[in-house]
């Protein structure tokens, strides 16, 4: 374990994860403004309409209009940013975290037990790269785990990372295991 190397991933992980919320804050933030002068906007010419004016450009104008406040309007039917952000903190957490953890592997007395313990977990474990970003499967009892501790509060791709990443589990029988095992698919494909 490269702790060094987990906390240059978890820093840039953070401020890429923060930087796209600040976007998408930032672009819900223009659409909502850009509503309500559409909105304003086409109150005037409805009443302009009420009290008799009639242009030929009139009637182009409203429909051009009223169809890019349908778009806006759908554009925020999207659900709203996480507002939390990342920690500037979190990586020097991982940081230490994984100082720890390979501390306590390094120990003697329960290093053999703690890795048998985890590998007998993963029978199996496959990363390829796609178009779609990168895949990487694991299959063993590992992804039972994942799926017992996933139900409706905190469903799998609900967490702080939800909206800029996504990910999707396949669960289907694993080799010669029946029904003790099965195969985890996580795809995680950064917008």
């Amino acid at each position: 374990m490269q702790p060094e190397a987990v906390a240059a991933f978890t820093k840039a992980y953070g401020l890429e994860a923060n930087a796209q919320r600040g976007f998408a804050s930032a672009d819900r933030g223009r659409l909502h403004s850009e509503r309500a002068a559409l909105a304003r906007k086409l109150d005037g010419l409805y009443e302009a309409i009420a009290d008799g004016l009639r242009t030929p450009g009139l009637k182009a104008k409203l429909d051009e209009m009223e169809a890019r406040l349908t778009q806006v309007d759908h554009d925020l039917e999207t659900p709203e940013p996480s507002p939390v952000r990342f920690h500037p903190n979190l990586a020097d957490l991982y940081r230490q975290k994984v100082m720890d953890l390979a501390a306590t592997l390094s120990d003697p007395d329960i290093r053999t037990q703690a890795l048998e313990t985890i590998q007998s977990l993963i029978s199996s474990v496959s990363v390829s790269i796609g178009t779609d970003g990168v895949k990487i499967e694991l299959e063993g009892a590992i992804t039972m785990m994942i799926g017992v501790v996933q139900n409706a509060k905190s469903p799998l791709g609900s967490g702080l990372d939800a909206d800029i990443v996504h990910r999707s589990v396949k669960v289907v029988a694993g080799g010669g295991f029946g029904h003790c095992f099965a195969k985890m698919t996580n795809v995680w494909i950064a917008q």
